[in-house]
């Protein structure tokens, strides 16, 4: 008898310790929902939209919030103050990456600029991104390659104009978007290939934009480790990574071979060849980074605007009115027209708000401990900033929820989305951020502006709306393609 109630005594004071110390910990930490055993809050993020689902914790736990990913730490901001402190206050301390399934395949073994951790290595691969591919004499360089691209589209679509035909849009900005960068990383293009290598380029293409799909995320095996073989998806990333280092390593000895004959630079792989100083997995890791994070984030934020003003004919029609005054009736869009199309310019900026290409930017890791808040945040904490969640607080956006530009002209016109104001930080902020913010939102601007000034467009027979459902993968891209009828503004032959 004695012997039970030392066992129920003993085993009371162990629950009591436990209790308390868990009780300690969790006190130096964020607030938390509640979690399972084992998983943590594993089952909170694998929703189908997890930002939007992570946006509603943060209603009832704060702008910043603790999770439990299995075995990951993970901090949550989802307040402009709570991403200003992580991504400004504590840049520094949270400008690493976890080494997740991402890293590794996708970003050749945390060889690339997205995902290489902080350190020497990544700041020389940003360098060498930054002043030789990002910097603005060489973004007007490419000029004539946008221009190309966005003419091939527009006969494309003159075509469906003449036999009153319902396209493709969604796939048309990505063929687009890639077509561009592909110029501008490889000097090719799927619009000007022919035989054996249009078909290649298309099938990276594709594959592009299925690593983008099974790609979202993090997999089971960077959660749970013993559970790592019995993640299908990890199976098809790799096939998909694949195919597409093959097809990058054989663009990588065409270009060597051509240099050897005729020694000239005509693109971004041709810099870093002659640069002599990155080995064929860092080249092949820097141009991957740019076809994919090029194409993605310009044809998702051309396809979420065009829906949206679908959706809002009235601003569509403030928009053509805009371009009909500074373009002209029967002028064409230069990208020398852009400072001055203030509407269009907010319309982007709307669309960033609103339907951010990356909803979760790409996770960032703490490479030591530091203090938030009064929180002790310890190292090699993962870090997620729902900039999904940023752009929809109502206590910074009036109808936080409703599409409306004007805003951007009347009380929200300072904020930017150079990384500044933190309420709309769609690229990013900090050492982090985005370094192709002026190409790409040059190239969604002139394309943008371009397809409202030459067509008219339609809803298909049958169909009254577009749908707004959202699909979540690496990107943020819209459940159905956008099928509209073009009618050129002028006259349709």
């Amino acid at each position: 008898m004695l012997e039970m109630i030392l066992t129920i005594v003993l085993t009371l004071a162990l629950i009591l310790v436990v209790l308390l110390c868990t009780n300690k910990r969790n006190q130096s930490l964020p607030p938390s929902p509640r979690a399972l055993p084992i998983i943590g809050h594993i089952h909170l993020v694998g929703k189908k939209l997890p930002h939007e689902y992570l946006f509603q914790l943060a209603k009832q736990h704060g702008g910043l919030m603790y999770l439990q990913l299995g075995r990951i730490k993970t901090l949550v901001a989802s307040t402009p103050a709570a991403a200003e402190e992580v991504l400004k206050t504590h840049d520094r301390e949270f400008a690493s990456r976890p080494a997740n399934s991402a890293a590794k395949y996708f970003g050749y073994e945390a060889t690339d600029l997205v995902w290489a951790p902080y350190g020497d290595h990544w700041r020389h691969l940003r360098k060498i991104c930054t002043l030789e591919f990002f910097i603005t004499k060489r973004v007007q360089m490419f000029q004539p390659v946008r221009k190309l691209e966005m003419s091939m589209l527009i006969t494309e679509l003159v075509e469906a104009c003449s036999q009153r035909r319902p396209v493709d849009l969604t796939s048309r900005f990505f063929q687009f978007a890639f077509n561009t960068m592909s110029r501008m990383v490889l000097n090719k293009s799927i619009s000007d290939a022919s035989g054996s290598e249009s078909e290649k380029l298309k099938e990276f293409l594709n594959n592009l934009n299925e690593a983008s799909k099974v790609g979202n995320g993090l997999q089971i095996g960077d959660l749970i480790p013993c559970l790592s073989w019995a993640d299908p998806k990890v199976f098809r990333i790799k096939w998909l990574q694949t195919q597409l280092v093959n097809y990058l390593g054989e663009q990588l000895q065409e270009h060597k071979k051509t240099r050897e004959s005729h020694h000239e630079v005509k693109d971004f792989m041709d810099v870093l060849i002659a640069g002599g100083v990155l080995d064929d997995t860092r080249i092949k890791a820097l141009t991957s980074d740019m076809l994919a994070a090029g194409t993605d984030a310009i044809a998702v934020t051309m396809d979420w605007a065009l829906a949206e003003l679908m959706r809002n004919p009235e601003l569509m029609q403030e928009v053509k009115q805009e371009l009909e005054e500074i373009v002209g009736s029967n002028g064409t869009v230069e990208e020398e027209h852009i400072p001055k199309l203030e509407f269009l310019q907010a319309i982007v900026k709307e669309t960033l708000r609103l339907h951010p290409p990356a909803p979760l930017l790409a996770p960032h890791e703490s490479v030591e401990s530091c203090n938030i808040w009064g929180y002790n945040i310890p190292a090699g904490t993962g870090l997620l900033v729902n900039a999904y969640a940023l752009g929809r607080d109502e206590s910074t956006w009036s109808e936080a929820n409703k599409f409306n530009p004007k805003r951007f002209l009347e009380t929200k016109s300072d904020v930017q989305v150079t990384g500044q104001n933190f309420e709309l930080i769609p690229f990013g902020s900090g050492r982090r951020m985005c370094p192709a913010l002026n190409m790409g939102l040059t190239m969604v601007h002139y394309a943008l502006a371009t397809m409202l000034h030459t067509f008219e467009w339609s809803l298909p027979d049958g169909k009254d709306e577009v749908n707004m459902k959202a699909y979540f993968g690496i990107v943020l891209i819209r459940e159905e393609p956008l099928m509209l009828v073009p009618r050129l503004a002028k006259s349709c032959p």
